[in-house]
């Protein structure tokens, strides 16, 4: 899997040490030092399990350790820092509690993230009041 910088190798554990060194031997650790290999800067190389992929934004698990049981899903701390920022265009959202609280669930529903952080926003929902707007604001 490739995106821009990012990239992810899927190999057998057996060849996971052989393509490590091939790594190291043909890049370089820092910009300064690009007369290796085809001039790339690789600052980071993790190898683990397939399911501890950390990707584009995106974290990895599986419940018992089987491809069976292996999903992605949105890093909440990305979800958090990135996708709830002020525009200067959505203030109305920002200082009402409901709203704020609902344009948070609504993140965490289309991401697919954390079905706990949404029935913890569910319950602040029912108890705070709905603003007096209609559906298509929502």
């Amino acid at each position: 899997m490739a995106a821009g910088d990012d990239c992810v190798i899927f190999v057998a554990p057996q060849h996971a040490q052989k393509l490590y060194n091939t790594i190291l031997e043909n890049s370089s650790r820092d910009t300064k030092n690009r007369k290796i290999g085809l001039g790339q800067c690789i600052k980071e190389i993790q190898i683990g399990k397939f399911y501890e992929i950390e990707f584009c934004s995106k974290w990895s698990d599986s419940k018992d350790g089987t491809l069976e049981s292996w999903t992605m899903c949105r890093s909440v701390k990305k979800l958090m820092t990135t996708k709830q920022y002020f525009t200067g265009q959505n203030k109305h959202i920002l200082s009402d509690p409901w709203l704020h609280r609902k344009a948070i669930l609504d993140g965490f529903e289309s991401e697919k993230v954390s079905r706990l952080v949404e029935d913890m926003l569910t319950v602040q929902l029912e108890r705070l009041k709905r603003p007096d707007i209609s559906e298509s604001l929502l």
